[in-house]
């Protein structure tokens, strides 16, 4: 399958002389041709059966994805007595927990950090062998079935909503598309649409996506727009010549989108950060179109791949933005997708997890995303679990997994969290405990002559409009302003919140104050008319998310998003209670420029810096040192202070950061 991020051609030559038949398979291998060098290794291991044969061989297999075939590799390497790598007990730990076999996954672990004392993952990897044991005891009997009229014995997997359909990625022979990927000997990947056939599980046949999405290399997974006019997909195709070909001898992933016109998919268009340095992939559009995530390998980030996101700035995307240390990790993080509520989930190996790349999710409250928690199993699975796609009722939807008892290398699941409505997937992670009933509660009958009146129903036209750039009150506001006062006069259980939003014109740190201005001229009336403060909150939203998306900017059409909206809330709920989730406004406290994340502290004299003043650090619960330089409030601007840096040959990436550095 495609789990990794680098779903990448290989271009480099592959024709050999007559050389011994470990040398030729060292070469396949140092050109990522793993299929073509397993083979090899295979044929090796039968005459010349040495630890470092099989430690090439599983290398082949775990690069492949093919875990099985790595652990038997890997087992007899460790047959052979202590193996001089040190990291070959680290992946030899991973390979063990894929099959659950956790007490020699331990042991694995346990040496891994006796040869690497200094690398955090050997103790995070030996304990969490102990915690998913221990953490499949509060498992839910979460519904997980596989979607068998959309598998086959092939990779399948990634899955979006269409149109009352779906779209998948497939490695699926096609006719007319037959080449092998040379990294794993599967065919390469296309995007596959296929129709409901009246339930969440049933689907019509598959067919491809046409010739102007899907080429000849590697196309998918995918993403839409709201109205599915657009598509954002990845793509690897072969465009490497001369001397780049020679130097880089990879083909990596990029980012491409297209738009719909009378049916059909056209002007497919590069996403501006494609590169041949590095890759960019995954592609996850916001359900407003505001942001766009992606995976990346690109320099100074953390770990082999990492979240990003760029936000939308006019008719183009801003600079690129890591979703720093609360998702990203060590290790590999890819396959963004989003909630309803904007709660971001991605997969990774990163994680005190259940084995392979598990399913994570950081949920946003206040604009902020959270520390990332991986969700429990049957969602997570000893096996690789990735790229989540959410039915809209926000508690059904698919995923997909290499897990046992499924029908190829990747299968595509529905899961189904139950009829607990207080059951989602964001609080659905390790060290979830499904908390006891509570007692009934006996209320005493009424005496014989009280009489229940039943309480006015709240206003329901609950919204009030401005004019363009402005937070003044108008009079057709002020009369619904008064409703609102005496619903809450003779409803003293009851508190208001108050959302406020602009339109989609205008730069986000704008916007987002004009929000909160408008938000606050509504409360000021309401707290003027002598509603206690405590029964009033507000919040900006920003432009997110706009009642009217479609068409160009129109400023007399746009008046429907220049609003203030109300909300009720009963005094006493969770809801009242709960910090305020401004589910889709994405605004961090502004962004800094990340030089390098380590697990040590570093001097300030450290290479890295080039001797620039300025350079501060943040140590992160999770034993991350992140070195930045400056604090800017947009994205655009701390890519000027990139620039700046770049001239002193300093590298970084910009992060967006939940507090602000004073």
């Amino acid at each position: 399958m495609k789990k990794t991020l680098l779903a990448l051609i290989i271009v480099a030559g592959s024709s050999f002389i007559a050389v011994a038949q470990t040398e030729k398979a060292d070469k396949l291998y140092n050109n990522w041709d793993y299929y073509g060098a397993a083979q090899l290794y295979q044929k090796q291991a039968q005459t010349t059966p040495t630890a470092d044969v099989y430690f090439k061989l599983g290398e082949c297999y775990r690069n492949m994805s093919n875990y099985p075939e790595a652990l038997k590799a890997y087992d007899k390497v460790n047959a052979m007595g202590e193996y001089k790598n040190p990291m070959f007990y680290l992946y030899y730990g991973w390979m063990l927990k894929t099959s659950e076999r956790y007490d020699d996954a331990k042991a694995a672990f346990q040496k891994y950090k006796e040869m690497e004392p200094a690398d955090p993952r050997g103790k995070m990897y030996l304990n969490s062998c102990d915690l998913v044991v221990e953490d499949h005891k509060g498992d839910l009997p979460i519904s997980v079935k596989n979607v068998s009229s959309l598998n086959t014995a092939d990779a399948d997997f990634c899955p979006v909503l269409y149109k009352g359909g779906i779209v998948f990625t497939s490695d699926r022979k096609n006719e007319g598309h037959a080449k092998v990927d040379e990294w794993n000997g599967a065919h390469f990947l296309e995007l596959y649409s296929a129709s409901s056939a009246g339930n969440d599980t049933s689907f019509g046949k598959a067919t491809p996506l046409d010739n102007t999405i899907n080429i000849q290399y590697h196309d998918g997974p995918a993403s839409f727009s709201k109205n599915y006019d657009t598509i954002y997909f990845s793509r690897v195709d072969k465009t490497l010549k001369g001397s780049a070909k020679k130097t880089l001898g990879i083909e990596r992933s990029k980012i491409y989108y297209a738009v719909m016109k009378a049916g059909k998919w056209s002007n497919v268009t590069a996403f501006y950060l494609n590169s041949d340095s590095f890759s960019v992939a995954h592609p996850c559009l916001s359900h407003d179109g505001s942001r766009l995530y992606f995976a990346s390998d690109m320099k100074n980030g953390f770990g082999n791949s990492d979240i990003y996101y760029c936000t939308r700035d006019g008719a183009g995307w801003g600079p690129p933005v890591n979703a720093g240390p609360m998702i990203n990790t060590a290790g590999t993080e890819n396959y963004p997708a989003l909630d309803s509520a904007d709660n971001l989930y991605f997969s990774s190996d990163g994680f005190a997890g259940f084995g392979g790349l598990d399913i994570c999710v950081s949920k946003l409250i206040n604009g902020q995303y959270t520390q990332a928690i991986p969700l429990k199993a049957p969602l997570n699975s000893a096996a690789d679990d990735f790229g989540m796609a959410f039915l809209k009722d926000g508690k059904t939807g698919y995923f997909s997994s290499n897990r046992n008892g499924g029908k190829g290398s990747d299968d595509i699941y529905y899961f189904d969290m139950g009829d607990d409505k207080d059951l989602t997937t964001s609080i659905y992670v390790i060290g979830y405990k499904k908390a006891p009933p509570t007692p009934p509660v006996v209320v005493a009958p009424p005496k014989a002559d009280t009489v229940k009146v039943a309480p006015a129903p709240p206003p329901l036209d609950l919204h009030i409009n401005f004019d363009v750039d402005k937070a003044t009150l108008r009079a057709d506001a002020v009369a619904k302003l008064n409703e609102i006062v005496a619903y809450l006069q003779k409803n003293t259980d009851q508190m208001v919140q108050i959302n406020g939003y602009t339109d989609i014109s205008g730069q986000e740190e704008y916007n987002q104050m004009l929000s909160n201005q408008r938000a606050n001229a509504a409360a000021q009336y309401i707290l003027s008319k002598g509603i206690e403060k405590n029964r009033v909150r507000t919040v900006g939203f920003g432009p997110h998310p706009p009642l009217l998306t479609e068409g160009i900017y129109d400023r007399v059409k746009e008046e429907v998003n220049r609003r203030v909206q109300f909300q009720w809330l009963p005094i006493n709920s969770p809801e009242a209670k709960a910090p305020v989730t401004t589910a889709a406004a994405f605004a961090p406290a502004g962004y800094a420029i990340q030089i390098t994340a380590t697990m040590t502290e570093l001097q300030d004299n450290a290479p890295d810096f080039k001797g620039v003043s300025g350079i501060y650090h943040i140590r992160y619960e999770n034993g991350y040192y992140c070195y930045y330089y400056g604090f800017y409030s947009t994205s655009v601007a701390a890519a000027e202070g990139l620039k700046e840096l770049s001239s002193k040959g300093v590298n970084g990436t910009i992060v967006g950061l939940s507090n602000k550095i004073k």
